[in-house]
């Protein structure tokens, strides 16, 4: 059962991130410093724009944002972020769940060795999103095309939301993501040490 729970664990820690620095701004802002995106269009614009996808992916907003006289993201991409809004919510649903079962175990049993087994799942599953980010282009289209079960995600070159969040953006998203899911598996794996000492 600990190397269930472990594997719970590893999965807490590996999405969390990923739902946590989506929130922010300041996320987007240091990643759009590595797209270049403030060198094609107004930082003021590019600032609407990334505010409306926090909005809609973490709560009731939209994507109204106007420019040159029209609006910014037409219905296909709307359409497109409502369908990662369901899905973010399922996840947030489905982390704070297994974060009770996971909790529930280790108060119940005392079992600590959990945040020792989790650093062993959580290598794998950062090994495995590292090979992917070398294969990025064809594991993003794969992805998608495994989530969604339309073809409303495949943009052309006229759609703003590809060219804010660019390919190259969402590398950097999951590269900073699976840093940071490391870096807490690893500090609950000396916690472990110190509990258990």
């Amino acid at each position: 059962m600990k190397y269930i729970v472990s594997i719970l664990l590893s999965l807490i820690i590996l999405i969390s991130p990923f739902l946590v620095i989506s929130q922010f701004s300041y996320t987007y802002d240091v990643l759009y410093s590595f797209t270049g995106i403030y060198n094609d269009y107004p930082k003021e614009l590019v600032d609407k724009a990334t505010q409306s996808f926090i909005d809609i992916i973490h709560s009731d907003g939209d994507m109204l944002v106007e420019y040159k006289g029209d609006a910014l993201f037409k219905s296909q991409e709307i359409y497109h972020m409502y369908e990662v809004h369901d899905i973010f919510y399922k996840l947030k649903n489905v982390i704070i769940l297994l974060f009770f079962i996971v909790l529930s175990y280790i108060l119940i049993k005392k079992e600590y060795k959990v945040f020792k087994y989790q650093l062993f799942f959580n290598v794998i599953f950062v090994l495995f999103f590292g090979v992917l980010s070398v294969f990025f282009s064809k594991s993003f289209d794969a992805f998608h095309r495994l989530i969604f079960n339309n073809e409303y995600w495949l943009f052309t070159s006229k759609h703003y939301l590809t060219k804010i969040l660019t390919l190259d953006f969402f590398l950097y998203f999951l590269l900073l993501g699976i840093g940071i899911s490391f870096v807490i598996s690893l500090g609950l794996y000396f916690l472990e040490k110190v509990i258990n000492d």
